[in-house]
């Protein structure tokens, strides 16, 4: 029982990690994109030096696919991990009525 308790409180840590972790590749993935798209502006007003023009969009191109792929993919691992973590609950739930 005790060893359940431990594994459901890491469970929930990792779980909360593993968010965190999704946000940033969605921030990634959004700000990848706006590079990208204020790029073209940037481009015609020619504010900025050439190679920031460059780098911009070739930073956003670079970044924005791994990151998009990994939100999808941290999505689902978040929700196997939630169905690990009602299982381990309702275990420990059964073996706790068994012996209360």
């Amino acid at each position: 029982m005790k060893e359940r308790e431990q594994l459901l409180g890491q469970l929930k840590m990792e779980i909360a990690m593993a968010r965190g972790i999704q946000y940033a590749f969605g921030f990634l993935a959004a700000a990848s994109s706006a590079a990208i798209v204020s790029s073209i502006p940037i481009h015609i007003w020619g504010v900025l030096p050439q190679w920031v023009e460059l780098a911009m969009p070739i930073a956003g191109v670079l970044n924005a696919p791994g990151s998009i792929i990994s939100v999808g993919k941290m999505g689902v691992w978040l929700a196997d991990a939630e169905g690990k973590k009602k299982i381990l609950k309702a275990e420990l739930q059964r073996s706790q009525v068994e012996t209360g």
